[in-house]
């Protein structure tokens, strides 16, 4: 717990979520630097939204099911917007001292329907093992 000061707000939310997305209880963290490891600590899903939401239980629980619920509704709106593109999605956290933005930027790439389809016969030749062999070099 004493380790606890040192780490910031961004790292506590990505954490805290990417636990939540795993099903964990908590994270195990390493303290290191590019040549020796200084120690481990195990941090908890509880003392996680103790430092990000205080002591209001089931907080951050509530927050991550908000955020998945707006990306979905991103996504969703991406996708009606942008009907069989394929889109590259980006985002970042920007930490305020008063508020967390969050900065999301949506880029589509366009690729012709003859090209989609003949990569996915591609991919399925390959699984059905009727595709293009893999020529290995020899060392003669």
């Amino acid at each position: 717990m004493q380790f606890m000061i040192f780490f910031s707000f961004d790292f506590l939310v990505s954490q805290s979520f990417q636990a939540r997305i795993g099903n964990m209880d908590g994270v195990m963290v390493t303290y290191h630097n590019t040549e020796r490891i200084f120690g481990f600590q195990y941090i908890s899903l509880d003392e996680m939204d103790g430092r990000l939401f205080g002591t209001t239980p089931g907080l951050g629980n509530k927050v991550f099911r908000h955020c998945v619920s707006l990306l979905e509704e991103i996504i969703e709106e991406a996708s009606s917007f942008f009907p069989e593109q394929v889109c590259r999605f980006n985002s970042e956290l920007i930490s305020h001292s008063t508020c967390l933005l969050a900065h999301i930027s949506l880029s589509y790439v366009l690729l012709r329907r003859e090209c989609l389809e003949r990569f996915w016969r591609f991919l399925s030749s390959l699984k059905s093992g009727t595709g293009p062999k893999r020529k290995y070099l020899s060392r003669n």
